[in-house]
């Protein structure tokens, strides 16, 4: 809640930036700028130096381009005693990161299009305390996410055979956006909530290697289509009550494989998975162990090319269906109404 009131403040309270006639590469900027033509470069085209910790640093491309020519970033964030900066309003393109850096930042990208770049945001030697992505498009520019004890935030933004990987010990937070052939990846000890999103012709759409028992993990209301799975949650020990484990009100179209796999390893915390719909997957819509503390309530299970639920050490919840499943029989470990 601190961060996102920082953030907050930061929209709100730069000034009015500075224009210049004519931008060259290299150009660097330490107050608020607004470009004014495209820039062609080889290596990093505009640095942003942060002098003042205190005072934000809104960088606005004024609906121009950032070319590169695979090297270098097409902004670069230097923030050497911290800073908060904002990147907004025009295209970055092939560069070695889109945006890179080093120091200690908090950073947002507002209506971006990253496209053609090794990676959407450099690691290190910049360390991300927190990232904000609104209303943006990647394409073609490789995976980034959380840095280790730093949040990652998205919002009403689209990637293209591009996505998120955020390490251990990170909070990944994704709403209202598309995926097509990319996903989100979290690690040990992280957080992941995801709702309202579309993944689409990808790999996993979510693959969530463990959850950080203090903090909850919430993937709802989501569309998986057409991955090879569409979601995988692995965890060690879940937390209980408002810091559990909730996977509820997805639909699993059409992946090649599962459409949601899990494994749970201790018999710690709290798990539900409540509502979902598997239909039409290449292997069996909901499969996985729960360690006795994963309760399964409501699900349906529909013309899956193996079981339609196959869990087992869980808890029965009820309410769950299966029908025309290829793979008798409908259901393993829980009880499912099979007819019409």
């Amino acid at each position: 809640m601190v961060i996102a009131a920082v953030l907050v403040a930061t929209a709100t309270l730069v000034a009015a930036p500075a224009e210049a006639g004519t931008a060259t590469c290299g150009l660097t900027v330490t107050a608020d700028y607004r470009l004014r033509s495209n820039l062609h470069c080889s290596g990093t085209a505009i640095t942003v130096q942060v002098d003042d910790p205190g005072q934000p640093v809104t960088l606005d491309l004024g609906g121009h381009s950032l070319t590169g020519d695979g090297t270098g970033s097409g902004v670069y964030v230097s923030a050497e005693m911290g800073g908060t900066v904002v990147v907004r309003n025009g295209s970055i393109r092939a560069f070695d990161s889109a945006v890179g850096g080093s120091g200690i930042a908090y950073l947002t990208f507002e209506r971006l299009t990253l496209r053609d770049n090794g990676v959407w945001l450099g690691r290190g030697p910049l360390e991300v305390l927190a990232l904000t992505v609104e209303r943006s498009r990647i394409v073609d520019s490789g995976v980034s996410g959380a840095y280790t004890e730093s949040t990652l935030t998205v919002r009403r933004s689209e990637f293209v055979r591009s996505g998120i990987d955020s390490p251990g010990e990170t909070y990944t937070n994704v709403y209202d956006s598309s995926f097509v052939g990319g996903g989100v990846r979290t690690g040990i000890a992280a957080n992941v909530v995801a709702e309202r999103n579309t993944f689409r012709q990808c790999d996993v759409g979510i693959d969530a290697l463990d959850s950080w028992p203090f903090s909850a993990t919430i993937v709802r209301d989501n569309q998986f289509v057409a991955c090879r799975i569409g979601m995988r949650l692995d965890v060690a020990a879940a937390g209980s009550g408002p810091n559990g484990v909730t996977i509820a009100d997805n639909e699993f179209r059409r992946n090649a494989e599962n459409g949601l796999t899990f494994t749970v390893w201790g018999p710690y915390g709290e798990i539900a998975i409540t509502g979902n719909r598997a239909v039409a997957n290449g292997g069996t819509g909901i499969v996985g162990t729960g360690a006795g503390v994963v309760t399964v309530t409501g699900n349906t299970a529909v013309r899956n090319g193996g079981h339609g639920i196959d869990v087992a050490e869980v808890i029965d919840g009820g309410g769950n269906v299966a029908r025309r499943n290829a793979t008798p029989p409908q259901c393993i470990g829980v009880v499912c109404t099979t007819g019409r």
